[in-house]
């Protein structure tokens, strides 16, 4: 199979699909690998390096493509770059097509494409593993740059989270005990930070506390337990998802008013349009805003701020599944392989209407009909990456 892999465009996204050594073992299965031009560039992976692994450079974005019988990118395509897609394609990567403009589902959906979603590959009765190696990132990202907008100079409370030896540690509240949660407050704990993990899921409670230690307090999140958590906060990190694609909206405007003056909101949810209802798209380069004294960050590419650990952790688990396509095609490897078709529990549902499904039936994506308007605004980068 020849398979593409273009300069990702959306501003200050510097990842790469595929890293150097990933292209390599797919060169050596005997696919034809096309790298474009300084796509490894933003992730330290110099061409050269892509060369040595047998890939083609390619020097124009558009002839990547044309070239390609599958794609793989990181971020959904921008609009300029859905006109290049053709008919018969597959598009592999992070696509959120649940939160994108009806325009880009449609002209997708007209060539047709064949999506490969990573944010839905799943394992039967399990995790994302493709969305859960990012999302680790983002949680551990989301404490690091939550410390540092909580400084006095970044607008936040001033507060260090470790404390000093006669000042209490700061106190860190993570909502969701997924994989980003866990990652946040292990990471929060690490930093000797006072941390409380709530989530309505027991059994999640239960295996975070047991495996993360007595650093980490449990609760439930109802409703009482969840307002007295923020109100005593200095960061709170939401990591939220209900698996439909929109995340939910947990935080409206007025709980703000009950968290203290110069906190800091981490909302990782926002690739699904944000579990916050004053969350709004931010930048790497930019990544706060404050609103009712409260500081937000909202960053949908939260793991490109490392870009190179990202790029490799991305290759390690969804090399074994762009190989199995490569190899197969769409419907054998889908029929091979459950994560690649993983249907709902719910039998009475149709195919099209199942979560989870990371390839659709038959090369039609069907699934993509039962995407509606979003709770929330779609992440900024759908629109202009410029």
């Amino acid at each position: 199979m020849d398979i593409g892999i273009p300069r990702e465009l959306r501003s200050e996204e510097y990842r790469v699909a595929l890293s150097p050594p990933a292209v390599r073992v797919l060169v050596e299965d005997g696919h034809r690998v096309y790298v474009e031009a300084g796509a490894g560039e933003g992730a330290r992976f110099r061409d050269r390096d892509y060369d040595a692994a047998g890939a083609t450079i390619v020097h124009d974005h558009a002839e990547v493509y044309g070239r390609s019988q599958m794609v793989a990118k990181v971020l959904p395509p921008t609009e300029a770059e859905v006109e290049l897609l053709q008919s018969g394609q597959v598009l592999a990567g992070f696509l959120h097509l649940a939160a994108a403009p009806p325009a880009i589902r449609d002209r997708l959906r007209a060539l047709p494409v064949t999506p490969l979603a990573y944010e839905r590959i799943r394992t039967p009765g399990g995790p994302a593993p493709i969305l859960a190696a990012m999302s680790e990132i983002a949680g551990n990202v989301a404490v690091h740059l939550g410390a540092v907008q909580l400084a006095s100079p970044a607008g936040g409370r001033g507060i260090l989270l470790g404390g000093a030896s006669t000042v209490a540690a700061g106190r860190v509240v993570v909502v969701g005990a997924g994989v980003a949660g866990w990652a946040a407050a292990r990471t929060a704990a690490g930093l000797g930070a006072d941390v409380t993990l709530l989530d309505v899921d027991s059994t999640r409670l239960r295996e975070a506390h047991f495996l993360l230690g007595g650093g980490v307090k449990t609760a439930y999140a109802h409703g009482f337990a969840l307002e007295r958590a923020l109100g005593a906060a200095n960061l709170v990190v939401l990591a939220v998802s209900d698996g439909s694609g929109c995340a939910p909206r947990i935080l409206p405007r007025a709980g703000l008013q009950t968290m203290k003056a110069g906190a800091v909101l981490v909302d990782l949810s926002i690739t699904e349009g944000g579990a916050a209802e004053t969350s709004r798209p931010t930048r790497l380069s930019d990544p706060a805003y404050t609103v009712d004294g409260i500081v937000h960050v909202a960053v949908p590419n939260l793991p490109s701020s490392v870009a190179r650990t990202a790029t490799r952790a991305l290759s390690h688990v969804a090399l074994p599944y762009l190989r199995l396509v490569a190899e197969l095609g769409v419907e054998a490897a889908a029929g091979a392989c459950p994560e690649l078709f993983a249907a709902g529990d719910t039998p009475t549902v149709p195919d099209e209407a199942r979560p989870g499904r990371a390839l659709p039936p038959g090369g039609t994506p069907g699934w993509w009909r039962r995407a509606g308007t979003p709770p929330v605004a779609p992440p900024g980068w759908w629109g202009d990456p410029t």
